[in-house]
């Protein structure tokens, strides 16, 4: 079997992968910068044990990470506890689809693994709005090429810097609201949480699809939040989970043929 790995600003999200079932298994924990190799071996390790795979269960482990400062320790704690090389998916492999950026070297490697397995699914113009610390919107046009997006706080991250800048303002636990005109403040604040970055959502995805110039545009979502959007959204047509697993195992096993060393080490 394989481990898959996002390593993302607030979580790691794995994935436990079967050359002939898929993803079997998918769980999260916190990403910590200041998590040795050896604390983040032991969580890892113990969390996988829990779900009944033993460590002689893997083969090889492929990451992508937008947080360098948990690249080594996480390398580390691959290697001690898990006794297999761990793969680092990174701009300079050949991925199948072109980067049509002007920095393909800045690109985080999360967005082009959506991106890969977007078109993968779809083969059509595909929009994905990967919800998660920032909420990134993701642009692949009708030659399967990955030609950039938009970035934005996400809902959460905005919603709690409004809480810690503003004295009067109650603690209250963000999440839908039934009505844009609240009566109370916490519903207000619900409402501004809610609705108005389903306007951010809708809003920045008509831009796209007007620059996009595409008849057809597929819109999907992943990240945490996702579920929480995709009801109400005028564009979101489906959510994809485990999208950005799904399409770390899809990288390895469609380059793995060609360069067995896929990955930089770290």
């Amino acid at each position: 079997m394989r481990l898959v790995i996002d390593v993302g600003n607030t979580n790691l999200t794995l994935g436990v992968v079967c050359e002939e079932r898929g993803l079997l298994d998918t769980f999260r924990v916190a990403s910590k910068m200041g998590n040795t190799a050896d604390s983040l071996g032991v969580t890892l390790r113990q969390s996988l044990e829990f779900r009944g795979y033993s460590r002689a269960d893997f083969s090889v482990a492929i990451a992508a990470s937008v947080v360098p400062a948990m690249n080594r320790p996480l390398r580390l704690a691959v290697q001690r506890y898990f006794e297999v090389k761990l793969l680092w998916v990174g701009t300079d492999i050949p991925y199948g689809i072109k980067l049509d950026v002007d920095r393909p070297n800045e690109v985080g490697a999360d967005r082009v693994v959506n991106s890969v397995m977007a078109w993968e699914l779809f083969a059509k113009p595909t929009v994905v709005i990967d919800f998660g610390t920032a909420t990134t919107f993701d642009v692949i046009d009708h030659r399967g090429a990955y030609i950039g997006g938009t970035i934005a706080p996400g809902p959460d991250v905005s919603f709690h810097a409004l809480y810690q800048r503003a004295a009067k303002l109650p603690s209250v636990e963000p999440g839908p609201a039934s009505a844009v005109i609240g009566k109370n403040t916490g519903d207000a604040l619900r409402a501004g949480y809610y609705f108005g970055y389903l306007s951010l959502i809708d809003g920045v995805t008509d831009q796209i699809i007007t620059e996009l110039q595409a008849a057809d545009v597929k819109v999907i979502a992943t990240g945490g939040l996702s579920t929480l959007f995709v009801k109400e959204s005028r564009h979101i047509s489906e959510i994809v989970p485990s999208l950005t697993l799904e399409g770390l195992d899809l990288i390895w096993r469609k380059w793995k043929a060609v360069d067995e060393t896929l990955g930089m080490e770290v």
